[in-house]
């Protein structure tokens, strides 16, 4: 699908990226839940899940499966991107330069809201840019070694909407902006400064499983990835 209203070396996209759960992953104690952090340059991320909009459900996987399923609502990651042109080199399909949405899970406390990256996976919006309409895919999560010698490697299902029709708007949205950790959405200017130091591997995987890393700033607060 092309990219809105770009320039000869920059076309500008919208994306909606839909949640559907998370699995498999350990039951987790009563006083904890999953929620869910995103980032994309200095200016774009948000939260999603515990006290930031609806909780995810955490479902046992039934007889003989390991680990519990993460049910996440449907809740929708929305965002805009502008992607550097890729020279074609005879091709007829225009393909963009890397730039990375990183996707955080953390163990949070339901009383104090601390808390606590146990797993990322990193997504490449220029991947998404040559979806037409929409498209299914399962995301292996990059996690802490105890979580994989539980349950194996979990997997994200998202379904990604890649809303480049006409106007520069979001369909589901009139501000064309990420979401806020407030879950409101920003209409602030898009930062094009990519997170291009992850590289991907399998279907939609990312490097050496149980290896965190990565650091960012939401609500105040730095987070630090560490090597597991």
């Amino acid at each position: 699908m092309l990219g809105l209203f770009g320039s000869s070396k920059r076309d500008k996209f919208n994306f909606a990226i839909e949640l559907h759960h998370l699995a498999p992953f350990p039951e987790l104690p009563s006083n904890r839940l999953l929620t869910l952090a995103w980032n994309r340059g200095k200016k774009r991320q948000g939260r999603l899940g515990g006290g930031y909009t609806r909780p995810f459900v955490s479902v046992p996987r039934g007889r003989g499966r390991l680990g519990h399923e993460i049910q996440m609502g449907y809740q929708t990651i929305e965002l805009g991107a502008t992607l550097e042109k890729l020279p074609r080199n005879g091709s007829a399909l225009q393909e963009y330069k890397k730039k990375c949405l990183v996707v955080v899970l953390l163990e949070t406390n339901a009383f104090t809201g601390d808390a606590t990256p146990v797993g990322r996976v990193v997504m490449d919006l220029a991947d998404f840019a040559l979806i037409n309409g929409q498209e299914t895919r399962s995301f292996i999560v990059t996690c802490k070694k105890e979580i994989i010698q539980q349950v194996g490697h979990p997997q994200l299902l998202v379904t990604i909407r890649n809303l480049g029709t006409k106007g520069s708007r979001l369909s589901m949205s009139s501000s064309g902006g990420g979401r806020t950790s407030s879950g409101r959405l920003s209409s602030a200017v898009m930062d094009d400064t990519a997170s291009d130091d992850a590289t991907s591997v399998s279907s939609y995987g990312t490097e050496q499983s149980g290896v965190l890393w990565c650091g960012f700033v939401s609500e105040g607060k730095v987070w630090v990835w560490k090597r597991y």
